[in-house]
C-alpha cells in the first residue's frame, strides 16, 4: 500500500464516499487496517492503537462494517477479523 493511500485526506475521502463522517478515531482505525494488508482482530488493533480504548475501536469496527467499508470475518476461533472491502 503506498503512502498516499494512507494519508488522512485519502482515508477521510474513502469514508465520506460511503456516507461515514471521517472522525479522528475512524481515520486512525481504518488507516491501521489498511496498513496491515491482512485481516486483523480487535485485540490486534487494541495492541497497535494505544491511544484508543477497546470499546472505541469496537464501535468504529461495527460502523465501518455496517457501511460496507470493512468485511467482518468469523475465523472459526470465535474471534472476528476485519479487512478492507475491495471492489466498491
Amino acid at each position: 500500500m503506498n503512502e498516499s493511500s494512507l494519508s488522512y485526506d485519502a482515508i477521510a475521502s474513502r469514508l465520506e464516499e460511503r456516507g461515514v463522517k471521517p472522525t479522528p478515531n475512524r481515520v486512525i482505525v481504518l488507516r491501521e487496517i489498511i496498513a496491515q494488508e491482512r485481516p486483523v482482530c480487535l485485540a490486534d488493533l487494541e495492541a497497535k492503537l494505544d491511544t484508543l480504548d477497546r470499546s472505541s475501536i469496537f464501535r468504529v469496527l461495527t460502523l465501518l462494517s455496517e457501511a460496507d467499508i470493512l468485511h467482518a470475518i468469523e475465523d472459526g476461533s470465535g474471534s472476528m477479523k476485519y479487512e478492507l472491502c475491495h471492489g466498491r
